[in-house]
């Protein structure tokens, strides 16, 4: 019988990276929560935890995080079912990567329905990413990149983000006045969102033929992304939905017409509670704004 208090203590060690802040949320002691990993450990036969930071699950520590997680919905349920009353709300944990939670996903967040209903914790990383958070047993639900679910998951197209490589008329006009040239392209300072993001990437390789280093300014942030381009720091690739006042207007122009998509799905375990349907429909009906 597998013991989910202990990994209850697992998946606290590796949410706060800290033995002793996991022993301050389940209110034991440090000690306590390092005798409930060791002796689950020592019941299946395997580490579930790799003791060294950052804090991360075994392969089969993952699992049963997972496991983890759809005991507590399937709890959640019940409790729903049997009309339970009670002061705390359910916590949905989600991944979600930075342009959808900045844009699209807001709408999410102003459903008052769903704020009557429950806690949301959650976790920011790219979409080629997110997806590790589920298979971790970390989240409940993700929006990724990947189009294939994991074992009992299913996986459902939201989407696509579309992307165009843009820049202030006057950043243009000194460094590309003939075109996004090779060599333009290496000596040209462009935005970039962090050392994960690829889609600028993907407008040099791909669409441009250009896979060379180039000067750059890093700012992870979409609001703060998009006001380096306007100021003039570099040129770079902006969501279209974004910037659609900002082209109208021409403070910025696109440096070509092609236009880089990438397509969200939203993944989730195929078993939905009540709940979990209802965050399921708010989030695809959100998702309707992207273009």
């Amino acid at each position: 019988m597998i013991d989910y208090e202990a990994l209850r203590a697992l998946d606290a060690v590796i949410r706060h990276q800290s033995f002793s802040k996991a022993a301050s949320e389940l209110y034991i002691t440090q000690s306590a929560v390092s005798q409930r990993l060791r002796q689950l450990e020592a019941s299946v036969g395997q580490p579930l935890l790799i003791r060294e930071l950052p804090y991360e699950a075994t392969r089969l520590g993952e699992r049963m995080l997972a496991l983890l997680r759809q005991v507590s919905l399937l709890e959640q349920t019940l409790a729903d079912e049997s009309q339970t009353v009670t002061e705390a709300k359910s916590v949905v944990k989600i991944a979600v990567n930075v342009d959808s939670l900045e844009l699209w996903f807001l709408s999410v967040l102003k459903d008052k329905e769903l704020a009557r209903s429950l806690n949301l914790s959650i976790i920011v990383d790219d979409e080629k990413f997110t997806l590790r958070h589920l298979k971790a047993g970390k989240v409940d639900l993700c929006i990724s990149a990947e189009k294939q679910p994991i074992q009992n998951y299913e996986s459902h197209h939201l989407g696509g983000m579309s992307y165009v490589l843009a820049a202030t008329p006057e950043f243009k006009q000194r460094y590309f006045p003939n075109g996004l040239k090779r060599a333009a392209l290496a000596t040209s300072p462009a935005v970039v969102f962090n050392e994960k993001d690829d889609i600028h990437h993907r407008f040099l390789r791909d669409e441009l033929g250009f896979d060379g280093e180039f000067p750059f300014t890093a700012v992870p942030s979409v609001r703060g992304f998009r006001t380096a381009i306007l100021s003039g720091f570099g040129y770079g690739s902006l969501p279209l939905t974004h910037i659609k006042r900002e082209l109208e207007s021409g403070e910025l122009v696109k440096l070509q017409s092609s236009i880089i998509v990438r397509d969200l799905y939203l993944h989730h375990w195929n078993y939905q509670s009540p709940l979990m349907k209802r965050v399921i429909t708010v989030i695809q009906k959100a998702a309707r704004d992207l273009k």
